[in-house]
């Protein structure tokens, strides 16, 4: 039988995955926001229609994302997790299609170009996200708690930037 570190409980987890989910589609929002024209470019190397409207929808779109996730985590859960899986589905479609354009999603300023590890990287947060929907409010996560997701966060980013380096040398 496994037993849960003093201090973890699943509100306090969850709560600590609102944060994380949140921050990640501010930090999104507001990337596209600094730049629009950029964020504009970046769209329309990634082939989306009216890719101004999308510079500036997007990111009102994804701060909305994020309130809901801090407001009513059972729902914003949801949203956030279809959001990511439309972006990719669309990504994937990209990928397909030979479209290796450096993907705007948290700024112009990357250099990466798209590839299997962005689809990846949004079903970690998918999963991230049905953490979220496990609670029904937030509470203040305890040290541990925060510590834990600290730790689950530096895991996702080894994990991606491993499977970048790995896709870049095989492609």
């Amino acid at each position: 039988m496994t037993t849960v570190p003093e201090g973890v409980t699943g509100a306090g987890s969850a709560s600590v995955a609102a944060f994380v989910l949140a921050a990640t589609f501010l930090v999104a929002a507001v990337t596209k926001l600094r730049d629009p024209a950029g964020a504009a470019r970046g769209f329309a190397d990634l082939g989306v229609p009216h890719p101004w409207l999308a510079a500036r929808a997007v990111p009102l779109a994804e701060v909305v994302v994020a309130a809901a996730v801090l407001v009513v985590p059972t729902v914003g859960s949801v949203v956030a997790a279809v959001v990511l899986a439309a972006f990719s589905v669309f990504l994937i479609d990209r990928l397909r299609a030979g479209v290796r354009a450096p993907c705007s999603c948290f700024g112009v300023g990357r250099r990466h170009p798209l590839s299997a590890a962005d689809p990846l990287r949004n079903a970690l947060l998918i999963g991230v996200a049905l953490l979220v929907g496990s609670t029904d409010r937030l509470v203040v996560p305890s040290a541990i708690e925060i510590l834990l997701g600290a730790v689950v966060v530096a895991a996702g980013g080894a994990i991606l930037r491993s499977v970048r380096r790995v896709l870049a040398r095989v492609g």
